[in-house]
This record gives structure tokens, C-alpha cells and sequence, in this order.
């Protein structure tokens, strides 16, 4: 399966990777932002099947044009996109609506899995400035799976991912069920 996660910089995107990859929060990841479109990949089992994830990493700079480039390549072959916006960054929230209409002109499909994970709930103590029922509302309203995580205590990473690759996989099976009665009817 392959999986893209977008949003824009300093949303903690690498940071949820690594977590979910490698299970830990590597500071170095965090504070650096990635250039070009990364891919990692891991040997996941669910529902006592072996599935190899491919994951995609951007740039979250909707400006660059060579990471435009690179991520319109992938959007046909992908399986599922993770959206990420910090919930203490309103403006990464306002911008989802943004990346999601990239997804959509470029793909050409709006009906791809969508999840949308409101990063870093490990400081919403001190700077919360998107609340939860905003970002499920917005999740609800654009037919996309919502969680709240923290790449830096994992809390909701590895849950969000495996909900997540469940979706797509159902998804999977509807289409190849629809594309085989098509078949025969024609």
C-alpha cells in the first residue's frame, strides 16, 4: 500500500513517520524539514495479513515547484493520504482545504481514503488553537477519517495508521468487487 502524508511545514509529518516507522521521536527529524518527497517503508501485519507500507514523506512547501512535480507523479498510484496540521498552528488547519484541492486537481480522484491527524496534542495545555470537534468537523464534511496524536509520546500514532490502512483495505476489497461485477456484465 502506499500512503502520502501532506500538510504544511513544521506540522510534524517526518516526526509521525519516524514514530510510526521506528517507534520513537527523534529530535533531529523534527527540527529538520524535508526537501524532497522521502519514502519509508514497513512490514506491518493486519488481520493476520503481511502488508509492505510504503510511506511518502513532503516537503509541506506548496510553493516548490520540483516537490509539486514529484508528488503529481504519485498521486495516481497511491492508496491512501494522510492530511497533518498542527493543533497549535490554526494556519496548518486553514490550510488543509488547500492541500486537499491539490489532491483532488491533481489526482483526479476525491474519492481516495483520506485521513486527517491534528499533530502534536502533547502541548495542548499551553498553545491549543484548533479545537477537536473543528478538526472533526472538518474531517466529517471533506468524508475523511479523523485523530488527534503526538509523535513526540506516540499517543494515537500507531492506532491512526492502523485504522487508517484498515479503511484503505476495505476500500480495496469494495472496488475490486465492483470492478469484477462490472466485468461480468459487460
Amino acid at each position: 500500500l502506499k500512503i502520502i502524508l501532506m500538510g504544511d511545514v513544521c506540522t510534524g509529518k517526518s516526526s509521525l513517520i519516524t514514530r510510526f516507522i521506528d517507534d520513537i521521536f527523534d529530535s533531529i527529524v523534527a527540527s529538520t524539514s524535508t526537501i524532497e518527497i522521502n519514502k519509508q517503508t514497513k512490514l506491518i501485519e493486519i488481520d493476520k495479513k503481511q502488508l509492505n507500507i510504503e510511506i511518502y514523506d513532503t516537503s509541506g512547501d506548496l510553493e516548490c515547484c520540483e516537490h509539486q512535480r514529484n508528488a503529481v507523479r504519485l498521486y495516481k498510484y497511491l492508496n491512501g493520504v494522510i492530511f497533518v496540521y498542527s493543533i497549535t498552528d490554526l494556519y496548518s488547519f486553514d490550510n488543509l482545504k488547500l492541500w486537499l484541492n491539490q489532491l483532488i486537481i491533481h489526482s483526479g480522484n476525491k474519492d481516495i481514503p483520506k485521513l486527517i491527524i491534528g499533530n502534536k496534542i502533547d502541548s495542548e495545555d499551553k498553545r491549543r488553537q484548533v479545537t477537536y470537534e473543528k478538526g472533526l468537523k472538518f474531517a466529517e464534511e471533506n468524508d475523511s477519517l479523523f485523530m488527534e496524536a503526538s509523535a513526540i509520546t506516540g499517543q494515537n500514532v500507531f492506532e491512526s495508521f492502523e485504522m487508517f490502512i484498515k479503511k484503505i483495505i476495505q476500500v480495496e476489497k469494495l472496488t475490486n468487487k465492483k470492478n469484477k461485477i462490472q466485468c461480468r456484465c459487460m
